[in-house]
């Protein structure tokens, strides 16, 4: 009746201004004064709480729905799936979209875009790609929506080969391909060998599809895992000629990879590419660049690094104090660790064991064998487990001070 029609016209447009609370309100208002709202006012209210992310009011309402005997449509179930996607609830995702079998209603693809998402975030890529099977079969139109939510389920369980099928049967399908899902893919594709992560690159610029900084990142970061520096820092120059702007994680990723290569020279020129840049250096930086120094036997330059994080008011951590230390023991200077360790203890996180070993390798290279038997006292007084780096560092200390009966 009219107050039927006005109930609904009301709870729509708290819907569409997203005020989900004052639409559950009227609903109810509107069940108590027997007005019997219709199924389209109960799908305005479940996807104003969607929206809201108020998962659990989604779910509950389409629980009354179902027990008044009102019909849902497949924009309620589309609306209801997207609750469980929002609220880790896979299983009852996949209930919802199975129940429908038994009815006319036929899923849409937000309902098993939707089905997929709420997969892939609880691991269960096999579900998600199933899902994407079934959808097929029904004759469900897929968009690149459901297919990137599939590769990102595919993504998140490290599924590198099913991520980059995916990418596959988009284009054969004709389904356009984006930046955001070829980034997920690129994602995926974590610790494989870094060649293979980059010929995504060639892939997506014969599809005329602009990278990204994300994508630079990603794929900076797999010549990084690769010890690939050289063509870390290639991408690196690729990226500072084009128009996509180049962040910090850029900068570290790059970073990262001289390290790992030992190029402690090129970590600096990065840095300093970085600042040119309008980019701030932060604690990943430093802890990239002090490390690379140690690996450089530049102590004098890892020490410097640390005097310039105090003036630019950066933070340091333990990893810092680790790699400053360590950069020490290289080069022998066990006064220089011992005293970067005292500098930690006073900080509020505190020496690890790695601290520790670093600092007794450092006085047994400096030939001081009863600073390392402090150190190995102090270790336990932290409550620190002794490991095998530990014990080996005591020992070549005490053996090479003659000092086996110690």
């Amino acid at each position: 009746g009219a107050g039927a029609l006005r109930c609904g016209a009301a709870i729509g447009a708290c819907a569409r201004t997203r005020h989900w609370e004052r639409a559950l309100e009227l609903l109810r208002r509107c069940q108590a004064e027997s007005s019997r709202p219709g199924v389209v006012a109960h799908v305005a209210v479940l996807a104003a709480c969607t929206r809201g992310r108020q998962s659990e009011a989604a779910l509950a309402l389409l629980s009354r729905m179902q027990l008044s005997a009102l019909e849902a449509d497949v924009v309620a179930c589309g609306a209801a799936v997207a609750a469980c996607d929002r609220a880790g609830r896979w299983a009852q995702a996949l209930a919802l979209l199975g129940g429908l079998s038994w009815t006319r209603l036929q899923p849409s693809v937000v309902a098993f875009g939707a089905g997929i998402s709420a997969c892939g975030r609880a691991g269960k890529w096999e579900w998600a790609l199933a899902l994407l099977g079934e959808a097929e079969r029904l004759g469900v139109v897929l968009t690149r929506v459901a297919f990137s939510a599939a590769v990102l389920a595919c993504a998140r369980a490290r599924q590198w080969s099913a991520a980059l099928a995916l990418l596959g049967c988009m284009r054969h399908r004709r389904v356009a391909l984006d930046v955001l899902t070829c980034n997920i893919a690129i994602n995926a594709c974590s610790g494989r060998p870094w060649q293979q992560v980059c010929g995504l690159l060639a892939s997506m610029q014969n599809q005329a599809i602009e990278p990204s900084t994300a994508t630079f990142n990603a794929l900076i970061s797999s010549c990084h895992r690769g010890h690939s520096w050289a063509h870390a820092l290639a991408l690196l120059r690729v990226l500072l000629s084009s128009a996509v702007p180049p962040d910090a994680i850029t900068y570290n990723a790059a970073i990262g990879a001289c390290e790992a290569g030992q190029q402690w020279e090129l970590a600096i020129s990065c840095m300093r590419k970085m600042q040119l840049g309008g980019c701030r250096p932060d604690v990943c930086t430093y802890s990239g660049l002090i490390s690379a120094c140690g690996k450089g036997h530049r102590p004098e330059v890892a020490l410097a690094l640390l005097g310039e994080m105090e003036r630019r008011a950066v933070a340091k951590n333990i990893v810092i104090y680790n790699a400053a230390i360590s950069a020490c023991a290289l080069a022998k200077l066990w006064e220089e660790a011992l005293g970067l360790l005292a500098e930690a203890r006073r900080g509020g996180e505190g020496p690890d064991l790695v601290s520790h070993n670093a600092a007794i390798g450092a006085c047994a290279a400096g030939l001081r064998w009863e600073l390392s038997l402090g150190l190995l006292a102090a270790l336990r007084d932290a409550a620190l487990a002794p490991d095998a780096a530990t014990r080996t560092a005591v020992l070549g200390a005490c053996g090479a001070g003659r000092r086996w009966q110690a």
